[in-house]
């Protein structure tokens, strides 16, 4: 039977620097022109650095053992509550649109608040959702025939009662010629309800939002999708352009306004955007406004399972 001992790495090192000054007590610190000393001092410094270097990698196992846990845990409480929530978003809009009868003037401002609460909570929700997914790497993707166009007028429709309430001006441009793209829909629709969503938000009363769709006429290169979404909101200032794409990013001049966000929509924006290999960059100008630009493959995509 073999017996195993392991002894507390500090005690190793301890008794490793006795041993080493110990032998140079029988011998001459010079020996051969070989400065013993020195050569002791090294070796202290080498086991140290080995040991404090294994004990770092035991703690950064640990540490995301720890965040791929809590990623999972955010994931599932999402999951489980995006549902409920979203079915109280239906029944409320169904309420504030009269299909069940004729609402007076109070108890129509009791809905608008309980909508705009639950619109803010499926939000964070859903950002909390895609960001889990990202970073567990359980984004998968299934490309199908699918139609940008028809999504975005879908986003715009699930938005509209924040347009109206806004008066925002709202300005649609499509590719007369766009036809069908393979690609995956579900997440080109996290890609524009996003993107206009923010453009929405972002903006002042009476602004003005704009969404063109179309596809690249280069026929030197293979063909691309050209989305760009532009506002004349508050812009993004100069200093803080560099932090856009980060993760729980919001500008210091929207922070002072009444403006509800996570700072997670650009983040998961631009995440996707590269896992389907386009790319993204914007132009902003403070108290002016801000436009997004996406360009994303139009060729065959392959499908990913997670």
């Amino acid at each position: 039977m073999k017996i195993h001992t392991t002894l507390p790495w500090n005690a190793f090192l301890v008794l490793t620097v006795i041993l080493i000054f110990g032998a140079t007590m029988f011998y001459r610190p010079r020996t051969y022109g070989i400065d013993i000393l020195g050569v002791c001092a090294i070796l202290v410094a080498l086991i140290s650095s080995t040991v404090l270097a294994r004990k770092l990698k035991e703690a950064d196992v640990k540490l995301d053992a720890i965040d791929k846990a809590k990623t999972e845990f955010v994931l599932l409480a999402s999951h489980q509550l995006r549902t409920p929530l979203s079915t109280m978003s239906w029944y409320i809009e169904m309420l504030l649109s009269g299909d069940v009868g004729k609402l007076d003037k109070e108890q129509k401002k009791y809905l608008d608040e309980i909508y705009t609460s639950n619109r803010r909570m499926v939000a964070l929700v859903n950002a909390l959702l895609h960001v889990s997914r990202l970073e567990l790497g359980a984004f998968a993707t299934d490309p199908a025939p699918t139609n940008i166009i028809d999504i975005a007028k879908t986003v715009i429709r699930e938005i509209r009662l924040m347009i109206e309430k806004k008066e925002i001006t709202l300005k649609e441009q499509y590719a007369a010629d766009f036809l069908q793209i393979n690609t995956d829909s579900k997440l080109i629709r996290i890609i524009l309800q996003n993107l206009i969503s923010n453009a929405v938000r972002y903006t002042p009363k009476k602004g003005k939002v704009t969404i063109e769709i179309s596809l690249s006429d280069d026929k030197a290169h293979a063909p691309k999708i050209l989305i760009s979404v532009s506002d004349t909101g508050y812009g993004i200032p100069k200093g803080q352009q560099r932090q856009v794409f980060t993760k729980l990013f919001r500008a210091d001049n929207v922070k002072e306004k009444d403006v509800e966000g996570t700072g997670l929509g650009l983040y998961i924006v631009k995440s996707i955007v590269e896992q389907l290999g386009g790319a993204i960059r914007f132009e902003s100008e403070e108290n002016k406004g801000t436009t997004f630009y996406v360009t994303l493959p139009a060729g065959e995509m392959k499908k990913v399972k997670m």
